[in-house]
């Protein structure tokens, strides 16, 4: 039932490229943007939709984030700036400060990222 469910999310965006994309290397993860050109035009969204699992929780979230709230997380570059986070423990740096609202938009309706740990947790934006 939940892979179900993460499987007919992705399926909307078959042969699509995530925007971001977090390749697993021998020693650790590496996050590779995929960036439109700059003259592709940007797409009016209303909405950023999460689906998450956490695998050592058990519990399942989706979320629709406004796109105005998701403006708020900008740093005052215009981009996402230094981040990290965390999947069951495990630490992911992530320098994105040149990935900017802008490339969002022009990434249109479409995966921004689909992460899974290996150990059961999942997130689809």
């Amino acid at each position: 039932m939940l892979e179900e469910q993460f499987d007919q999310a992705r399926k909307r965006f078959t042969g699509q490229q995530t925007l971001v994309e977090i390749r697993q290397t021998e020693n650790d993860r590496q996050v590779v943007v995929h960036k439109r050109p700059e003259t592709v035009g940007r797409t009016s969204l209303r909405w950023i939709r999460v689906l998450a699992y956490d695998g050592r929780e058990g519990g399942l979230v989706h979320v629709d984030v406004p796109i105005w709230l998701a403006r708020m997380t900008m740093s005052n570059r215009g981009g996402l700036g230094h981040r990290s986070f965390t999947i069951n423990g495990e630490n992911i740096e992530f320098d994105a400060a040149d990935l900017t609202f802008e490339d969002v938009e022009r990434h249109g309706h479409g995966l921004i990222a689909d992460v899974g740990d290996g150990r059961g947790s999942q997130v689809l934006v």
